[in-house]
């Protein structure tokens, strides 16, 4: 009777378990779910807003042709995802502004024209034909005009063709205030102002069907794990003693008691042993562990440059006041090294954006030889990165400065637009602060502007150098 007791008490108990770990797996599962589509929709802004400036000058100056060039459609296929792109604003002249990209018709147009625009070139098209036959003389010239007009009247009327399948293919929520995700269709709008005059708006949408996939394979992993679990409580409801019981306890505590956040690999305890509550502690841990694994990789994908592999500005924004904090503590000098390379939009002019792209990752690649496994490297954009350090004096930072400096000539990377030394060099400017007493208070966004200020005197005073300013409670 006593053992029948004890088997009842614990089928109750491990069905108990697998309840919990139901609850504890669905809200993990919200919880993961909600946060990668957050990290994505974040990323698909931070991809969009690298347009923002190009696109508001060419809408302030109502000029199409910067936008219908082949390079920046070269940069509109290279956006991940990126399935369709509308422009719309109000030039300085008040002029109504409208340009259309989409993927899957492998086009860039513009969409809208004056009143009257067809009549025109209609017109324009007739006078000349006129002047054609009754005029010998500037035949070559009339005829280069004609071929001009039926240019404009072919990219007139494609421009409504292309509108017409355009609209078929994406439906723009134009209501939306910042981004919307459709879950019919995986697809994700996002809404960007402009930064003209007049204003304007941006219409990004992009595939997100990764996210799908995502959201799938965490519904497969919380599935599998109620399943070992179930599975494992009916073995040990077969084979477990009330000797077992203690160790199931301890297992059960252990689980309640785990974050599912990204750390270091869980240690499960009996998982070294070779009985069933070993097994169940293993699987528990190893199902855990992959699934901080992909969130680790997916916050990765948002917080490093993918060009260069270092760490961009979104970590930038989260870290840095984390590191001062960690230097005040620590009572070491805190320092931002400001990195610009010199003339290195005429090196893009003179040897291509390919070329420009190699020297940035060789001079990434400088800068993790060069470092100690504390810095942190991070690109702001375009040629300009900032290294954090922490050092016990400021001749450190300032001696580690000097190096990247020396060690980014001697890469030789040949640069004829650099006057005076004819290789990439690069600029560098540094803000350094001592460890004041807790109560003094300073922010990183003045210490970067003081970092910038040192990097303008080095570019002031010819380049390839580096200025340093220790920040002084005055």
């Amino acid at each position: 009777m006593t053992l029948s007791i004890r088997y009842k008490l614990l089928a109750v108990y491990i069905i108990t378990i697998s309840l919990i770990v139901f609850g504890l797996s669905f809200h993990q599962y919200t919880q993961q779910y909600i946060t990668i589509k957050k990290q994505i929709t974040h990323y698909k802004v931070d991809l969009s807003q690298r347009f923002i400036s190009e696109i508001s000058s060419s809408i302030a100056g109502n000029n199409y042709s910067n936008l219908m060039l082949p390079m920046f459609t070269r940069l509109l296929k290279q956006t991940p995802s990126l399935l369709s792109l509308e422009i719309n604003g109000l030039s300085d002249k008040n002029d109504n502004f409208k340009i259309i990209y989409s993927s899957k018709l492998n086009k860039i147009w513009r969409s809208t024209y004056p009143d009257g625009h067809l009549k025109e070139l209609e017109f324009k098209k007739v006078k000349l034909t006129q002047r054609l036959q009754k005029n010998d003389d500037e035949t070559i010239k009339i005829n280069y005009l004609l071929a001009r007009i039926e240019d404009q009247l072919i990219e007139y009327y494609e421009s409504y063709s292309f509108n017409k399948k355009h609209s078929k293919i994406n439906n723009i929520d134009e209501s939306i205030v910042t981004s919307k995700l459709d879950l019919d269709t995986w697809q994700l709008q996002i809404k960007l102002p402009t930064i003209n005059q007049n204003k304007g708006t941006l219409f990004f949408l992009y595939d997100v069907n990764e996210l799908k996939d995502i959201k799938e394979n965490l519904i497969q992993s919380f599935y599998l794990q109620i399943l070992i679990t179930i599975i494992m409580s009916i073995i040990l409801v077969t084979l477990l003693t009330i000797w077992l019981l203690r160790p199931i306890e301890k297992l059960t505590e252990f689980i309640l008691n785990t974050p599912i956040q990204v750390g270091d690999r869980l240690n499960v305890p009996f998982s070294k042993q070779n009985d069933e509550i070993g097994k169940l502690a293993k699987t528990f841990g190893t199902l855990i562990n992959q699934i901080r694994n992909d969130f680790q990789r997916i916050e990765l994908l948002t917080i490093k440059d993918p060009l260069t592999q270092l760490f961009n500005r979104r970590y930038y924004n989260e870290q840095a006041p984390k590191e001062l904090l960690r230097a005040k503590r620590n009572k070491h000098f805190f320092s931002f090294l400001y990195i610009d390379i010199d003339n290195f939009k005429k090196y893009n002019d003179f040897y291509g954006h390919i070329m420009g792209d190699n020297a940035l990752k060789l001079v990434a690649k400088s800068f993790h030889q060069t470092l100690r496994k504390e810095d942190i490297c991070i690109r702001l954009g375009g040629e300009e990165f900032l290294i954090i350090l922490t050092t016990p004096t400021a001749e450190i930072a300032f001696n580690i400065a000097e190096k990247i400096r020396s060690d980014i000539q001697s890469l030789n990377i040949k640069h004829v637009k650099n006057l005076h030394y004819n290789v990439l060099t690069v600029s560098i400017g540094i803000a350094s602060l001592p460890p004041f007493e807790k109560h003094y208070q300073i922010n990183t966004d003045v210490l970067l502007k003081v970092a910038d200020n040192q990097l303008f005197r080095s570019k002031k005073s010819g380049r390839n150098q580096v200025n340093q300013q220790l920040i002084s409670k005055q």
